[in-house]
């Protein structure tokens, strides 16, 4: 399972990266960017499953000692190990954000990124079972 994060975590490295700034551009005042990294995780499990797709990775891995079970395990979770890292970069970035711009961390930032957060892991319980099994590159 090593290797399939290895193998994933290259393919969309500079996804992460873009996930990690709106995560932490969450400390700006009155800036809702950190909500663009929490819902960019949404759009993981599209690409990684892209990204097999345009590689035939799927075709090769049945000659691997990998089961199916365990690559489809390993997408969820990187999807939810992403999630929660956006969302504890957003709450360091909102306490930081707090100390130098002088304000007061709300109830209502605090509630929005709960409910981003139950969002996304409701979108995603459902959607990552149908993109498995529809192909993204068609044919």
């Amino acid at each position: 399972m090593k290797a399939l994060f290895i193998k994933d975590i290259q393919a969309i490295r500079t996804f992460l990266i873009f996930i990690v700034i709106f995560s932490l551009a969450n400390c700006i005042p009155g800036s809702s960017l950190g909500m663009y990294g929490i819902f960019y995780v949404l759009l993981l499990p599209v690409t990684l499953i892209n990204q097999d797709e345009l590689t035939h990775w799927n075709r090769l891995s049945c000659m691997m000692p990998i089961s199916s079970t365990a690559a489809v395990l390993e997408k969820y979770l990187l999807v939810y190990i992403m999630l929660f890292i956006s969302i504890a970069l957003c709450f360091i970035s909102l306490a930081v954000g707090a100390q130098i711009f002088n304000y007061e961390i709300g109830f209502k930032q605090v509630c929005s990124l709960l409910v981003s957060m139950s969002g996304v892991l409701f979108l995603i319980a459902i959607s990552m079972p149908f993109m498995f099994l529809v192909k993204t590159q068609g044919g």
